[in-house]
């Protein structure tokens, strides 16, 4: 069953986590490399797409996450975490599954502390 689009864009969570993550959203868009209206205008229809406050403003000490801010960054952080995870597996250095290893048991002191070890690297 078709469902319809989330009402954001990942580029508006990423800014939005930023934001609450370094409380400015100078210091977002500094860090970002875009610029503080991008970054203002992004939270701002966020905010609005999803009819609800995330943030409350004060001019000289930033922002502050409500109620309603704070749980939907927990949220925000697992979709991102989520996103990242689904195109890093398409890297073609990713491997995942399992693993079987096999070794006569007189070699394997000497074999594979080394090989597993460059395995998990």
């Amino acid at each position: 069953m078709p469902t319809s689009p989330p009402p954001f864009t990942l580029t508006q969570l990423r800014y939005f986590v930023r934001v609450a993550e370094l409380g400015s959203m100078t210091a977002a868009s500094e860090d970002l490399y875009v610029a503080q209206s991008a970054v203002s205008s992004a939270v701002h229809q966020l905010e609005s797409s999803l009819g609800a406050t995330l943030f409350i403003r004060q001019r000289s000490k930033g922002v502050h996450l409500t109620d309603q801010g704070h749980a939907f960054l927990t949220a925000a952080l697992r979709v991102l975490t989520s996103a990242d995870e689904a195109v890093s597996c398409l890297q073609p250095d990713h491997l995942s599954g399992p693993l079987s290893v096999g070794c006569f048991t007189t070699l394997a002191p000497f074999w594979l502390p080394g090989i597993l070890e460059e395995i998990q690297r």
